[in-house]
């Protein structure tokens, strides 16, 4: 487990930086909705605003910092093989002004 450096709550870098703890060390279930843009009550054509709603956090290391480990499961979701540390499907990230929301190298590779 890793705390966000101290300093002004008010800082930019300072929320940017727990956001970064918040997110790097746990998994979370994540909805995304993308819904019409209004200005002023009216409709903006041709843009959306973007909800993301975080649940189901599970930290990805225990209290002692070892790894959460679990079983694979095969196709039919019989556990399979020893248990390994959980890894992401999935990965969101900011580059400039866009988000990427891509597989991870494991993922992709199947």
């Amino acid at each position: 487990h890793r705390e966000a450096p101290r300093s002004s709550v008010t800082s930019a870098g300072y929320l940017n930086q727990s956001c970064d703890v918040l997110c790097e060390d746990a998994f979370w279930s994540m909805v995304v909705y993308r819904n019409p843009f209004y200005h002023k009550g009216q409709l903006v054509p041709g843009k959306n605003h973007i909800s993301f709603n975080f649940a189901g956090r599970l930290a990805r290391c225990h209290g002692d910092g070892n790894p959460v480990c679990a079983r694979r499961r095969d196709q039919s979701g019989k556990k399979v093989g020893e248990p390994v540390p959980l890894e992401p499907q999935h990965l969101l990230d900011m580059v400039g002004n866009e988000i990427i929301i891509s597989p991870t190298r494991q993922e992709a590779a199947v």
